[in-house]
């Protein structure tokens, strides 16, 4: 007497392993690809940009090829040039928040220095480094007008 038993789990899986394992091997075959290409994807980006844009534009100048050339040059330079001053600004933003702040900031890394139960003549040439750089240098850095200037910027861009 035979009995017709629906398939348990363990069974379904072992049937249908090469499915398991192509999947598998396609998900990992993926994950490195996106590796490989995510380093590249601001150079391919850019090469869209002038695959599409650039070569109608230059295009459309007919004759003037020149002028073309220009105009498709700075249609492309000019975002350029308004993402990375962007950047810049926001990094000038950042740094002055730092020197804002840089008696929480300074505590934070020696409460984790200390946090690391590292030897204590390490520690104190650590905190000795540490104290140098927050009480001379820093203020050095936030006396000059750039920063101002970048927070000037930042509130003149929202």
């Amino acid at each position: 007497m035979r009995f017709n038993y629906p398939p348990d789990g363990v069974s379904q899986i072992i049937a249908s392993r090469w499915k398991i394992g192509a999947t598998i091997a396609l998900a990992v075959l993926l994950f490195f690809a996106l590796l490989i290409l995510l380093p590249l994807a601001d150079g391919i980006v850019l090469g869209l940009v002038f695959a599409y844009i650039a070569r109608p534009i230059q295009v459309k100048f007919g004759k003037y090829r020149k002028i073309g050339a220009l105009v498709a040059s700075l249609c492309i330079f000019v975002p350029i040039v308004f993402i990375i001053g962007a950047g810049i600004v926001e990094i000038l933003n950042q740094f002055s928040w730092f020197i804002e702040n840089q008696a929480s900031v300074m505590n934070g890394i020696l409460e984790f220095i200390h946090s690391l139960q590292i030897p204590d003549a390490y520690v104190e040439r650590l905190n000795n480094a540490i104290w140098n750089l927050f009480t001379s240098l820093l203020p050095a850095f936030g006396s000059i007008g750039l920063i101002a200037y970048a927070q000037s910027l930042s509130l003149i861009h929202i």
